[in-house]
């Protein structure tokens, strides 16, 4: 930004209706300074008005941007000026005085500025929120710049045995740092540049992995409740997150309007999905008939799918405890709800040999993020194909 002249300077009393008067010029700027605070000045562009503090200090005009107006009011720019006036008289810089102020931000403090910016449109913010309370709980009330590579290294390190959650605490940390350096200005080094992360295996527990049994074991629980009327819903929910292997929040706030049953297709809406954008899955004819028995019991009471037993216009929260419940009747062990979409994942994969097809269900914008989650079925069929191929009759 560059310097107020004070050439031919015009003063007049900073006051919103005086302000408000000046006529801003086509090109260039015109500098006003203020008759009640020589040290405040007024430079008005063809686009932008703006307060200065202008003073000698060491021997050098000091220029010093206060605010723009009208976010920046004249009575609080002249408060401003005179606490900058203070601060150089006692041989302050009021900008290096306000950098470290900046810096003994707390990271909890810079926690609370990026939830607040990125509410509405980060998607992970909920997760980052647990983060802070638990794998960042160390250096929450630590100053910015206190925060050094070693102690993130350090804290890295400590999380060794658990690789995604340690690399995710980085990919956090490494985020609130940009935020704090692009966006509140602050003169800040990122500590998380050149961390080196660890290697993740992705997870790959599926149905009938470790006991055949246990998909005709899912499949015996579902059908025994779908004959109880208060566990029904969680049978038809559970079976539906199996035939879509859609995540778990998807599916809790799947509605009839998203839903083409003549053409068998479920759309899932941008604002939903995890890249951002739409996804179209075709339905399986078995989660067609339990979408088609739900809409003709409840579609006239609720816009829901899985609406909240006691509140029928909201969606299901959370299903922890059912399906604990559930596992425990269908011994089944260390199987989550999200490990549902891997097992349909799997089976499509292992039924088509088709990964473009498993991609495109799944609604995984690369190709490649589907072959890394699945890699396992791969080098199964893989086995399969060359011992049947170098076979003899």
């Amino acid at each position: 930004m560059g310097k107020p002249e004070r050439n031919n300077m015009i003063k007049f009393n900073f006051t919103k209706g005086n302000i408000e008067a000046l006529e801003a010029p086509i090109k260039g700027r015109v500098v006003y300074q203020d008759t009640k605070d020589s040290y405040l000045h007024l430079r008005v562009a063809p686009n932008k008005t703006s307060f200065y503090f202008i003073k000698k200090f060491k021997g050098k005009p000091k220029y010093i941007l206060i605010g723009d107006y009208p976010e920046m009011t004249p009575p609080l720019a002249r408060k401003i000026s005179v606490k900058h006036y203070a601060s150089l008289s006692m041989g302050i810089d009021p900008i290096d005085e306000k950098r470290q102020a900046e810096t003994q931000m707390t990271l909890d403090e810079l926690f609370a500025e990026y939830a607040i910016a990125k509410d509405g449109i980060k998607k992970s913010l909920k997760n980052n929120k647990a983060m802070m309370k638990s794998s960042l709980k160390s250096l929450a009330k630590t100053p910015l710049e206190n925060i050094s590579f070693d102690k993130v290294r350090r804290l890295h390190k400590k999380m060794i045995k658990t690789p995604y959650q340690a690399n995710r605490t980085i990919f956090l940390l490494s985020a609130l740092f940009k935020y704090a350096k692009k966006d509140l200005k602050l003169n800040i080094d990122n500590p998380c540049t050149g961390q080196k992360k660890y290697t993740e295996h992705p997870k790959s527990r599926i149905l009938n992995k470790k006991d055949p049994e246990e998909l005709n074991r899912f499949y015996d629980i579902c059908d025994k409740w779908q004959q109880h009327a208060n566990r029904k819903i969680y049978a038809d929910l559970f079976l539906t997150m199996l035939y879509t292997g859609q995540r778990k929040t998807n599916v809790l706030n799947m509605k009839f309007d998203d839903i083409n049953l003549f053409e068998g297709e479920w759309t899932i809406r941008p604002e939903e999905t995890k890249n951002g954008e739409p996804h179209t899955l075709q339905l399986a004819d078995e989660a067609i008939v339990i979408l088609k028995r739900r809409f003709d019991s409840i579609g006239k009471t609720s816009k829901f799918v899985f609406p909240s037993t006691v509140y029928p216009e909201r969606p299901f929260v959370e299903i922890k405890k059912i399906w604990k419940v559930f596992l425990g009747e269908a011994k089944i062990e260390n199987f989550t709800l999200h490990d549902i979409r891997r097992s349909c994942g799997s089976m499509l994969l292992g039924v088509g040999k088709n990964l473009k097809l498993v991609q495109e269900h799944l609604g995984h914008k690369e190709i490649t993020t589907t072959a890394r989650a699945y890699a396992y079925v791969l080098d199964e069929e893989k086995e399969k194909v060359l011992n049947k191929a170098f076979k003899r009759d």
